[in-house]
């Protein structure tokens, strides 16, 4: 059986042999849109979600108004707080296992506020232009996540 017979979209082959057949039941715990009604839900409708058309996935989540993204117990530093969000919410993105395919590379703060950056790997290998960045204000709340995740891959 096709991915197409079975209800599911075409995908775009992608560059360097990577490939996502196969890799939808994996994503099947949760789907973006399912995470994204989370996390409407979780704002009070106050985040707007942006998809990739490559991927499928989200590629940049947004807290609306006066609101951030909020966390069940939040932890006390902004790397933790990064990892609790794609723990939470990370199947918006395509993200199934956080710690595993996510790493701190680098975290930035002004005064607006901080960033940390995050590089996506698999294998142990850094998967080429794929990173996420979670943006909190000067409170250390989270107003917004963007980047590029590649889910389900296969080498």
């Amino acid at each position: 059986m096709s991915l197409r017979s079975a209800g599911c979209p075409a995908l775009p082959p992608l560059a360097l042999g990577i490939s996502l057949v196969g890799a939808l039941p994996a994503l099947a715990a949760e789907s973006p849109l399912a995470a994204a009604d989370r996390l409407r839900a979780a704002t009070g409708g106050n985040v707007v979600v942006r998809y990739s058309m490559a991927t499928g996935v989200a590629r940049f989540v947004r807290a609306t108004g006066d609101a951030t993204i909020p966390l069940s117990s939040p932890p006390a530093s902004l790397e933790d707080k990064a990892y609790r969000f794609f723990e939470e919410y990370g199947a918006v993105f395509g993200v199934t296992a956080p710690r595993q395919q996510l790493a701190v590379f680098r975290v930035t703060s002004d005064e607006t506020g901080s960033d940390v950056r995050l590089r996506q790997s698999h294998g142990g290998l850094p998967v080429f232009n794929a990173q996420l960045v979670v943006h909190f204000d000067t409170a250390g709340a989270i107003t917004s996540v963007n980047g590029a995740f590649i889910p389900g891959l296969k080498v």
